[in-house]
């Protein structure tokens, strides 16, 4: 009975985002990376098929990671704001669940989403004559969508306790720590305090947003290994956001009454 519960609320919620105003205009953005990476493939001397993917990985990151945002903030903080939270949950269904369903609703979205996109760019790699993507590309982009639902559970976890304003400003920020991360342990030299060095050690192993931006090369290189770690490491995260997600909801709901 619960597991139906929580898909009638994923299903509810997968429908409420298709109709939404993001869907269709992410698609569309997509439809214009697309068409501006393979125009901008053509102005480079050689390596044309790497520039036509860099730039497409670019917009399918951002674009993604944008959509994921917005519809995780959405799903709860703006129903808050609506005063429809209350009757939403007014059935007999606990916070939790219907927190989970929420989130179970974000994926599945994600993931058509990350289909359509993976179409639109398979589309534009033959009316390029670029032929199919090869099976490391793919793996690349996919773990792009791991990402996002990553990055979803992590905004949805400060919706769980957060304003409007203050969740996007700290999922935005807390995404924006996650791709420095790497970059910055990388580039910190020997001669820098050496608490520094460890803290960032640290921040590498437990956020590190890098970790799903892998490019066709290094996935050759290191086979499927570096993508099934990605993926367990992406797991992890969700279920930790998630949890923290339930926990700060219904202990919000605790306090409220």
């Amino acid at each position: 009975m619960k597991i139906r519960k929580l898909w009638e609320i994923a299903r509810e919620t997968f429908y409420l985002l298709m109709r939404g105003p993001v869907f269709l205009p992410a698609l569309f953005f997509s439809i214009i990376v697309a068409a501006f990476a393979a125009i901008a493939s053509s102005w480079g001397v050689a390596e044309f098929r790497k520039i036509l993917f860099d730039i497409g990985s670019f917009g399918f990151h951002f674009i993604g990671n944008l959509v994921a945002i917005i519809w995780s903030i959405k799903i709860l903080a703006v129903s808050r704001m609506e005063g429809s939270l209350e009757v939403q949950l007014a059935s007999p269904v606990s916070r939790s669940s219907w927190l989970i369903g929420r989130f179970a609703g974000i994926v599945l979205t994600l993931l058509l989403t990350g289909f359509l996109m993976l179409a639109i760019w398979q589309a534009t790699m033959l009316l390029t004559d670029f032929g199919l993507m090869t099976l490391s590309e793919f793996l690349s982009l996919t773990l792009q969508i791991l990402g996002w639902c990553v990055v979803a559970a992590m905004a949805l976890f400060f919706a769980s306790f957060c304003g409007l304003i203050t969740a996007l400003f700290a999922s935005f920020s807390l995404w924006i720590a996650g791709l420095l991360t790497e970059l910055i342990a990388d580039t910190m030299g020997h001669d820098g305090a050496l608490s520094l060095q460890i803290f960032f050690k640290f921040l590498v192993k437990v956020w590190n947003l890098q970790s799903f931006n892998r490019g066709p090369s290094e996935l050759m290189d290191h086979g499927l290994t570096i993508f099934g770690y990605t993926s367990l490491y992406g797991l992890v995260l969700m279920g930790f956001f998630i949890s923290a997600a339930s926990l700060s909801f219904t202990r919000a709901s605790n306090l409220a009454s």
